[in-house]
């Protein structure tokens, strides 16, 4: 049976770059299945599991974002994407699929689909277990979840075009998938996906439960190359293992109350345990000196908790093109639990030192968001378009870890570790304000913007010590898009947009994590959002008579105050505030903004065919 990817990479300009599909030298976003969403952002997975002889046709296309499509303001805001068209049979009606093997070393791998459809009633029960490393549905399990129909609602977002709902609810693949993982994995999964229609209301519901055991080693050989750490190298060999159980369920109600009026509410619920150890043998030496080496054991147990209920609101007036849309998001995530650490470590550099931990973390991390967005768009006269947009967004994170060092008096975990504990909270703040004119002619479309933000991101810190910082933020985030159409097969496009990202709690919290007291990490409380600009350029042309095509790409972004990662490499041994000792060669790293972080890609992608031998021939140049 052949796979669709063998087919898709076949088509001129499709390349699979580090497992990623690519079409014109852009990453797929998306794979829809007659018009639906379909795997999430893994467009390799279904391109990879999926038979082609369920294929009709393929389109690949440039997908508006939703806002768009409900106000005809196209914004510029397009994802690559590819819609697969399956054949009628696969479509409507009652089918399903039972399988299962087993083999070589106690291997197995075993599930089942059935799909119910009548009417507008669609019913999907999926079934599967493996121990083959196979973490998620095929495509083939999921064709059922979501084949018929296309799927309406917006995507709220930040700065130009903000105001719409973010997809996904009932009827979406994602809400059966979980992340990959390396190492060998068994899993155990089933899910049951609903969808009817009453009336205004459609209603698709769904709920997955997956769980996995994961065990995975790891070999690491680092080689330091820097002038003042030459020789200097560090080895690590690691085995861990896990056990994970999500719980997952998303509902999605669309009520078109009337012609000019529509609701959409997505409720989403996620539930996660996790409980896993690990084991790590590390070593630093310079010049074939061991300097220090560790050996430790580390486990923990986890659970989170995850809800969001996006609703969205949206009103086309009487007078076509003037439309307002309102978007309000709560979100709420919760994530709490303990680990152990027992280690040992010992230092050869200066003088021969051992050092024993014993300790118990207790970690509790809480979040809460609402952003709104209010978009409205007004005709100004044919082919012109004004839009205005408002937003605002609040999200408070807090995280309390508290570490506990082993009492062999007490035989218990009593002593409170203060150089190991931090009580952290974080306030992120932020409205903006934007207007954009867009004015399309029958060759052309042309987009200019402006958006104003103001962001304030607070810290505070509650112990060891009190410390609070405020910073303020004023961003003028400008954006624009210019397309021509030379013929209707042959265009240009250049769009550029300027946007802010502001540290996580994560990254602020500056607590020292010592699960190896050879690479140390901390967070910065000092980090400030970032402000990118990136700018696109893409040229296509196609010749169906004469079944030729021509794709050329250029692409650049520049970020200011870019949050990367900054790492101290101790010469000598260094003891850092609290006590805790960095040996020599042994590395701290933290989060820290940097300025002039820039990157550019191009790709050319030229296909003709060559009649004599029935194929095509692809050039492909970055």
């Amino acid at each position: 049976m052949q796979h669709l990817k063998t087919l898709v990479t076949k088509m001129p300009g499709i390349t699979v770059v580090d497992g990623k599909v690519q079409a014109q030298g852009e990453d797929v976003k998306s794979v829809l299945v007659d018009g639906k969403q379909y795997f999430g952002d893994d467009a390799s997975a279904v391109l990879k599991n999926l038979p082609a002889e369920v294929v009709d046709k393929i389109q690949v296309f440039d997908r508006k974002s939703d806002q768009s499509q409900f106000t005809g303001y196209d914004d510029g805001n397009t994802t690559k994407t590819i819609n697969i068209v399956t054949k009628a049979q696969f479509r409507n009606g009652v089918f399903g699929r039972a399988y299962g093997g087993y083999g070589y070393e106690d291997k197995w791998k075993g599930g089942a689909t059935v799909n119910l459809f009548k009417d507008k009633r669609r019913i999907t029960l999926l079934f599967n277990t493996n121990n083959i490393n196979e973490q998620n549905f095929s495509t083939d399990d999921l064709l059922g979840v979501t084949s018929g129909g296309s799927q309406g609602g917006g995507r709220g977002r930040g700065g130009m075009g903000g105001g719409g709902g973010r997809p996904g609810g009932g009827n979406n693949a994602d809400n059966f998938l979980v992340d990959q993982r390396g190492g060998i994995t068994t899993t155990n999964a089933t899910g049951l996906n609903y969808s009817n229609t009453w009336g205004k209301l459609e209603f698709t519901g769904s709920y997955f439960f997956n769980s996995t055991g994961n065990d995975a080693v790891s070999n690491l050989f680092r080689t330091y190359i820097s002038q003042q750490n030459q020789g200097l190298t560090y080895a690590e060999n690691s085995t861990s293992t896990s056990n994970n159980i999500n719980h997952r369920a998303n509902l999605r109600f669309d009520w078109k109350i009337d012609s000019l009026n529509s609701i959409l509410f997505q409720p989403k619920f996620t539930y996660q345990k996790n409980d896993g150890s690990s084991s790590i043998y590390g070593s630093n030496q310079r010049n074939d000196t061991l300097l220090s080496n560790t050996a430790n054991n580390y486990s923990s147990d986890l659970t989170a908790v995850n809800f969001s209920a996006p609703l969205l609101y949206r009103h086309s007036f009487n007078k076509k093109g003037r439309t307002i849309s309102l978007n309000l998001t709560p979100g709420y995530n919760n994530s709490m639990g303990n680990s152990n650490l027992l280690s040992y470590t010992n230092y050869y550099a200066d003088t021969l030192a051992s050092d024993t931990l014993n300790q118990l973390s207790n970690l509790d991390k809480e979040g809460y968001v609402l952003s709104t967005n209010l978009t409205y768009t007004e005709p100004i006269s044919k082919g012109m378009q004004w839009m205005f947009t408002y937003g605002n967004n609040l999200n408070k994170s807090s995280s309390d870890r508290q570490t506990f060092n082993f009492s062999e008096v007490d035989n218990n975990y009593s002593r409170f570790d203060t150089t190991l504990s931090n009580t952290f909270n974080s306030f992120y703040h932020s409205e903006s304000i934007g207007t954009s004119i867009r004015a399309q002619k029958e060759k052309w479309n042309l987009m200019v913007g402006v958006n104003y933000q103001w962001a304030q991101l607070t810290n505070e810190r509650l112990f060891p010590y009190q410390y609070d910082l405020q910073k303020n933020f004023n961003s003028v985030l400008p954006s624009a898009m210019f397309m021509y159409k030379f013929t209707p097969k042959k265009n240009l496009r250049i769009f550029y947009r300027s946007n802010n990202n502001a540290p996580s709690v994560d990254q602020l919290q500056d607590v020292i994590n010592n699960s190896n007291p050879l690479q140390l990490s901390t967070g910065n409380s000092n980090l400030k959002q970032d402000f990118s600009n990136a700018l696109n350029l893409r040229y296509s042309a196609v010749n169906a008579d004469k079944n030729t095509s021509f794709f050329a790409l250029l692409s650049g972004t520049y970020t200011a105050n870019y949050i990367s990662k900054s790492t101290y490499i101790a010469q000598f041994d260094t003891t850092l505030n609290g006590g805790i000792l960095l040996a020599e060669g042994s590395q701290l790293t933290m989060p820290t903004n940097i300025d002039g972080y820039y990157n550019l890609r191009s790709f050319l992608n030229y296909s003709f065919p060559i009649t004599k031998i029935k194929t095509n021939l692809s050039f492909n140049g970055v």
